[in-house]
C-alpha cells in the first residue's frame, strides 16, 4: 500500500480541471486518467481501501499511466488547492516499482544499485579513456585541451558515465568534438 494521501490534498481538490488543461500527458492522451485529475482520483480510492480486488489488467494500465507523466509541475502551478500532486505520482511510481508492478523498472533500479551503471556492466569492463589515441588523432591538439587536476578554466565538458560504457556513445562525443573544432576555427 502505498503512503497515505494528505488527507488536506484529498479534500480540497474540487474537481475544477484546471490541472488537466495545463498537463502535457492529458493533452496528448486525451482520457481522464492521464491527467493528474484522474490519477488523484484513482490514489484517493486506492488510499481508502476501496479498490481491494483490482484485476492485474487493470493494475498494468494503471501503472501505465503513472509513469506517462513528465513531472513537469504545470499541474501544481494550475491547481488554486496548491495540491502536492507531483509528490504523491513520485511516491505512486515507487511503490510500483517496489512491488515489481514495472519489472523493467526493477531491473533498471537493480543494476543500478548493483553495478552502478545503467547497463548492468562490470566497471572494468568500461572503455579505458587513458587509451584516447584514436580521438587524438580526428581532433588536432586535443591532448591540449585536457587539463591536468585543478587547473582553472572558463568551460568544463562532462563525458558523462554512459560513455564509459558504449562505444556509440564515444561516437557522440566524437562528433560533438568535430563541432566544437569547428565552432573554435569560426570565432
Amino acid at each position: 500500500m502505498p503512503p497515505k494521501l494528505k488527507v488536506r490534498d484529498l479534500n480540497m481538490c474540487v474537481g475544477c480541471g484546471e490541472c488537466n488543461i495545463t498537463c502535457p500527458a492529458f493533452q496528448i492522451h486525451r482520457l481522464e486518467s492521464s491527467g493528474p485529475r484522474g490519477k488523484l482520483f484513482y490514489l484517493a480510492l486506492r488510499n481508502n481501501g476501496d479498490l481491494p480486488n483490482i484485476s492485474q489488467e487493470i493494475l498494468d494500465q494503471c501503472s501505465e499511466v503513472f509513469f506517462n507523466c513528465t513531472l513537469c509541475g504545470a499541474c501544481e502551478e494550475a491547481c488554486d488547492s496548491k495540491i502536492s500532486i507531483i509528490e504523491h505520482l513520485e511516491s505512486e511510481r515507487g511503490s510500483l516499482i517496489d512491488k515489481n508492478l514495472r519489472p523493467e523498472l526493477k531491473q533498471l533500479q537493480d543494476r543500478i544499485i548493483q553495478k552502478k551503471n545503467l547497463f548492468g556492466i562490470d566497471n572494468e569492463d568500461r572503455i579505458n579513456f587513458s587509451n584516447l589515441s584514436e580521438l587524438i588523432e580526428q581532433m588536432p591538439a586535443l591532448d591540449e585541451r585536457i587539463y591536468p587536476n585543478r587547473q582553472k578554466v572558463k568551460v568544463v565538458f562532462f563525458l558523462g558515465c554512459l560513455t564509459s560504457f558504449r562505444s556509440e556513445f564515444l561516437n557522440s562525443l566524437k562528433l560533438l568534438l568535430s563541432y566544437w573544432n569547428t565552432l573554435m576555427k569560426i570565432i
